[in-house]
């Protein structure tokens, strides 16, 4: 437990020394609030709760995807997995202490998300801010699990990276686009960002909705397994 700790500390320490991140995953959807809401001098609870929560899934996204999932394959092509960890219980240790390093990471750009936009752009009641950071912690905490399943993927860090940024974008634009535009409810129920965001923003959930976020968290948890148990110890580039 003590290494667990210290590893985890260590990782977070690493994690923060990367301000670019602090734009991406939290910048950005401050950005895109104030935005959206700038042209209305009010905004009814509705929408803004819409805004709110495909901003937090996009957090959720960035650091499960980013953060970790594509994390986990740097190291891995890096050799720092095939040098260092040399024994199974060392790798489950390094993925745990680094889930749990990115998990928290997430966790703080969405409470800081939810202090910004409440200071800035409206007051957001307690009650309110504690159902979105409660939904907001369980589908991010599932996504990442999700995203230990990239490392078992033949990629280069940079295929990896340049396949999440086109996967991402799409996934966003698409998911936006679906629920603005009339789109049948139930195909867009697909789209992982799209149900997160739903789950985060909506009080009470319809039983479409509550079907297809069960489906997801099956899934999720699924891929972790797998992920977890299949992680690839040597990098891309030794197979060549």
């Amino acid at each position: 437990m003590k290494s667990l700790i210290g590893c985890t500390r260590i990782l977070l320490v690493e994690q923060l020394r990367e301000p670019i991140g602090v734009f991406w995953s939290l910048v950005a959807p401050v950005g895109y609030l104030a935005l959206r809401t700038g042209g209305h001098d009010t905004l009814d609870i509705e929408h803004y709760a819409q805004a709110i929560g495909w901003c937090l899934g996009y957090i959720a996204m960035m650091g499960s995807l980013f953060g970790f999932g594509l994390y986990l394959i740097g190291r891995r092509e890096s050799g720092f997995v095939r040098t260092f960890l040399t024994n199974a219980s060392r790798r489950r240790r390094f993925l745990l202490a680094q889930y749990l390093a990115s998990l928290f990471m997430s966790l703080a750009y969405g409470v800081a998300f939810l202090a910004l936009s409440s200071i800035l752009l409206t007051r957001i009641s307690m009650t309110d801010i504690l159902r979105f950071f409660t939904m907001f912690s369980a589908f991010c905490s599932l996504l990442m699990l999700a995203s230990t399943s990239l490392a078992t993927l033949p990629l280069t860090f940079q295929s990896a990276s340049s396949l999440l940024s086109i996967g991402v974008t799409a996934i966003i634009v698409i998911g936006i686009g679906s629920s603005t535009s009339g789109a049948d409810p139930v195909l867009a129920l697909f789209n992982p960002f799209l149900v997160g965001a739903k789950v985060i923003s909506e009080e009470s959930w319809e039983r479409d909705l509550a079907i297809a976020w069960l489906i997801h968290a099956l899934i999720f948890i699924c891929l972790g397994i797998y992920g977890a148990g299949r992680q690839r110890i040597n990098p891309q580039w030794s197979n060549r």
